[in-house]
């Protein structure tokens, strides 16, 4: 529990820093630095997510320990989602160049086929691959080998509000009150704990990477936010660790929701601070 939650502390949301940024019109040092940071951040979270998840698969599933042996399948199953999902963004590539139509359909269709082929692999030759990791890679060989990113990124756009009302639904439906009611010192404790590490690291960070003194300050304002990757770890651990996911779901979506008002709040006052919201529209 005590991985599952360091993990959970170290996610943030990227989603969210952008989404403050677009409303201020913000741009300047202090904004790259922000959301180049939480992008590497996010991309780190999901692979050290593979990591421990299958860490404590092993020493629940072994009631002692975790198996050494697993420590070997890891870079494998990492090596692999991530081979696969350049396959994926390779094929995503020559649609959007060649056919260029319904690619929101396209990509409901791939995640289904992604779903099967994900199964009969670990069914078969018992090797777990990520889909984070899966789709993570192919949306990076679109983006970076190709210039129709920005074409996916508009049909993503345009289909994810039903995709993310079914989410935050069932999100809902897990949060149990009488749990929350138990777990909120222990939030509460967690939160603050969280913002005063963020401080401190980024602080840290800053100051040896030879930064002014507004990142040094106020760059962890852009960290504080979480949403997407903490709420689906919440939900894979409710999948694969009955016992004691519920809990640890409905305590994350309580952290999660303190942070995502508090967050973006943070981060526009930052940005406020330092004078770079409306350079985006100086310099356009």
């Amino acid at each position: 529990m005590g991985l599952i939650l360091g993990l959970v502390a170290t996610a943030n949301s990227p989603a969210s820093t952008v989404a403050v940024i677009n409303e201020l019109r913000a741009r300047g040092p202090f904004t790259t630095l922000a959301i180049g940071t939480t992008v590497v951040k996010d991309v780190f979270v999901i692979l050290l997510m593979a990591v421990v998840l299958m860490v404590s698969r092993g020493f629940v599933d072994s009631g002692e320990g975790m198996d050494p042996g697993l420590l070997g399948r890891i870079p494998l199953e990492v090596v692999a989602s991530l081979a696969i999902g350049a396959i994926l963004g390779i094929f995503l590539i020559f649609y959007l160049a060649r056919i260029d139509k319904e690619v929101a359909l396209l990509l409901l269709a791939v995640v289904i086929l992604a779903i099967e082929v994900v199964g009969f692999v670990e069914t078969r030759f018992h090797l777990h691959l990520h889909f984070l990791l899966i789709f993570i890679a192919a949306g990076f060989v679109v983006e970076n080998a190709s210039a129709r990113g920005e074409v996916m990124i508009q049909a993503l756009e345009r289909s994810s509000l039903p995709v993310y009302v079914i989410f935050f639904t069932f999100s809902g439906v897990g949060l149990d009150l009488d749990s929350l009611r138990q777990l909120w010192p222990i939030a509460l404790g967690f939160v603050i704990w969280r913002a005063l590490l963020l401080y401190g690291s980024s602080h840290l960070g800053a100051r040896l990477a030879d930064e002014d003194r507004n990142a040094q300050q106020l760059s962890w304002t852009a960290f504080v936010a979480q949403a997407g990757i903490s709420l689906g770890l919440a939900e894979l651990v409710a999948q694969q660790f009955p016992h004691m996911g519920h809990k640890i779901r409905t305590f994350v979506l309580a952290v999660v929701a303190v942070h995502q008002l508090v967050g973006p709040v943070l981060f526009g006052w930052a940005l406020r601070r330092v004078g770079e919201q409306g350079r985006a529209d100086l310099q356009g």
